[in-house]
C-alpha cells in the first residue's frame, strides 16, 4: 500500500475563540491541541506529518518544531484560504508522486485518538474512506449522504449550508476525518470548484468525485462520538478538556490510584501515579510529573515537572515545581514550597518553608517558617543542607551555603556561612532583660495620654 502520509489543516482564523493564540495551540490537560493529533497520527503509523499553516503560522511552526526537534514534521502556508480543499491543495509539492495513503485530518480535535485513526487505515482499501458519527441533532456539521440501494456505500458529503431540508435530517455527520489514495488525491483536488453557500473549495466534493470514479468510498462510524468534536469557542475548549481529564482520572483510578473526589482533581497528560497512593481534592499534577507509590497528596497541592517518591505526604496547601525531587518517606506540609530542590529520603518540611535550589540529606528536619534565599536579583545560587540536619524554625539560608552533616541552626538564625559539620549555628542578637522597664514605660504612656 506505500508509507502513510497525514496531512493537518491548521490554518484556520479561530475567529470565535477571540483570542491572539491560534486555536491549535491552546492546551487541552496541559498539552496544545495540535500536538495531540501530532501524537495520535504518529502512534498510527504515519510516517510523514504535514501541516498546513496560515493565521498565526510563524508562532504554531515555532512551537511544534521546538518539541518536535528532529521529528519527521513539515509544513506548508495556506496563504488566502478558500476551505478545506483549498488547504489541502497546498501539501500537493511535498507528496508529488507520493502512492500512499494520505489522512487529512483537522488540527483542532485533541480527542481523536491513534486507534481510531489505525481503525481507519485498516478499513481503508482505496478510493476514499471517512470517519462519521451518529447524531440525535446533525447541526451545522455535514451531513453523510448513503447509497439508496441499501449497500451502505457513501454516495456523497453534503454540508449543512447546502443540505436539502431532507438531507438535514440524516443522523449521520462526517467528522472531517479522511483516508484518500496519494496517487488520484490531488488530482480530484484540481478539479474543485467553489459552486456552494460558502464561495470555498469543500474537500468533500472529492468523496462525490471518488464515488463518480467508480472507486469504492466507506464510512466508519465512530465507536465514541467525543473522538469527532472539535474546538471553535472556550466554551468547548472546557468541554473537551472536562472529557479528556475524566479519562485519565479513570485510567489512574482503574490502575490502583485512589481520587477522593474526580470532581475537584485535576491531572495532565503523561503523568505518572503509583499504585495506592491517595490524591485530595484540590490537587493538580502538572507536566512532567512522576508520583511513586503509597503517597498521600493533597487536599488544595499543585505539583508541576517534579518527581515525588514513594510513601511521601504532600499538602495540604503544598506546592513542589521546577523539577523538584522528593526521595522516599518526604513530608512536605502545609504552605512549603520546594523549587528545583533535591531531597533525600526522609527529609520533613512540615510547615511555612521555601526550599528554593536546595539539596538536603537524608532525615533532615527543616523547622517553621525556614526560607532559603537562592536569588539575589541577578543570579540563583544553591543552599546545601547534609544529613541528619536540624535547621529551627525561622532560619533564613543566604545562599551559596553549605549546612553539614548533623548540623543545628537556632531559631531565628540568619545563616550567611557554612556551618560545619554536627556544629551549632546561632546567628542572632542575644537576649535582654530589662527588668521592670514595661512598667515603667506604660507608666509614661498614661500620662502622656492624661495630659495629651
Amino acid at each position: 500500500m506505500g508509507t502513510t502520509a497525514a496531512i493537518i489543516l491548521a490554518a484556520g482564523k479561530s475567529t470565535r475563540m477571540r483570542s491572539k493564540l491560534s486555536k491549535v495551540l491552546h492546551p487541552v490537560c496541559g498539552k496544545p491541541t495540535l500536538f495531540h493529533i501530532l501524537d495520535a497520527l504518529a502512534a498510527a503509523g504515519a510516517e510523514r506529518r504535514i501541516v498546513v499553516i496560515g493565521h498565526e503560522g510563524q508562532a504554531v511552526q515555532a512551537r511544534v518544531e521546538a518539541a518536535y526537534a528532529g521529528q519527521n514534521i513539515e509544513f506548508v502556508w495556506q496563504h488566502n484560504p478558500r476551505g478545506t480543499g483549498h488547504a489541502t491543495q497546498q501539501a500537493e509539492s511535498l507528496l508529488a508522486g507520493h502512492s500512499g495513503p494520505v489522512l487529512v485530518v483537522p488540527g483542532d480535535a485533541p480527542l481523536l485518538s491513534a486507534e481510531v485513526l489505525s481503525e481507519l487505515l485498516a478499513a481503508h482499501t482505496g478510493g476514499a474512506t471517512l470517519l462519521s458519527a451518529l447524531l440525535d441533532d446533525a447541526g451545522s456539521y455535514g451531513r453523510v449522504v448513503r447509497a439508496a440501494d441499501g449497500s451502505g456505500a457513501v454516495e456523497a458529503i453534503v454540508e449543512a449550508k447546502d443540505a436539502t431540508p431532507e438531507q438535514k435530517s440524516i443522523r449521520e455527520m462526517n467528522a472531517a476525518v479522511y483516508v484518500f489514495d496519494g496517487s488520484s488525491l490531488f488530482e480530484r483536488l484540481k478539479q474543485l470548484t467553489p459552486n456552494n453557500a460558502q464561495g470555498e473549495l469543500y474537500l468533500t466534493d472529492v468523496i462525490g468525485m471518488t464515488r463518480a470514479a467508480g472507486e469504492p468510498v466507506r464510512a466508519v462510524v465512530a465507536k465514541d462520538n467525543n473522538v469527532t468534536l472539535g474546538i471553535n469557542t472556550r466554551v468547548e475548549l472546557a468541554e473537551l478538556t472536562e472529557i479528556l481529564r475524566k479519562q485519565l482520572l479513570k485510567k489512574l483510578m482503574l490502575s490502583g490510584v485512589t481520587i477522593i473526589d474526580p470532581a475537584t482533581t485535576y491531572v495532565e497528560v503523561g503523568i505518572t501515579v503509583g499504585q495506592d497512593t491517595v490524591l485530595h481534592p484540590g490537587t493538580y499534577l502538572r507536566g512532567n510529573t512522576q508520583i511513586g507509590e503509597d503517597c498521600i497528596i493533597g487536599p488544595y497541592v499543585v505539583i508541576t515537572d517534579s518527581i515525588v517518591g514513594n510513601g511521601c505526604k504532600v499538602g495540604p496547601f503544598a506546592q513542589l515545581r521546577g523539577k523538584a525531587v522528593l526521595g522516599k518517606g518526604c513530608k512536605i506540609g502545609n504552605f512549603v514550597e520546594v523549587k528545583n530542590g533535591q531531597l533525600a529520603d526522609n527529609v520533613s518540611a512540615s510547615h511555612l518553608s521555601y526550599l528554593g535550589d536546595t539539596e538536603i540529606g537524608t532525615k533532615t528536619n527543616i523547622g517553621a517558617g525556614t526560607i532559603t534565599c537562592n536569588f539575589d536579583g541577578f543570579t540563583k545560587s544553591k543552599t546545601t543542607i547534609g544529613a541528619d540536619a536540624f535547621i529551627g524554625s525561622s532560619s533564613i539560608l543566604v545562599a551559596p551555603v553549605t549546612i553539614g552533616d548533623g548540623a543545628l541552626t537556632a531559631a531565628g538564625s540568619v545563616i550567611t556561612q557554612d556551618v560545619p559539620t554536627e556544629a551549632i549555628a546561632i546567628a542572632r542578637e542575644r537576649q535582654i532583660n530589662l527588668e521592670g522597664a514595661e512598667t515603667a514605660r506604660r507608666e509614661r504612656k498614661r500620662k502622656e495620654r492624661d495630659h495629651g
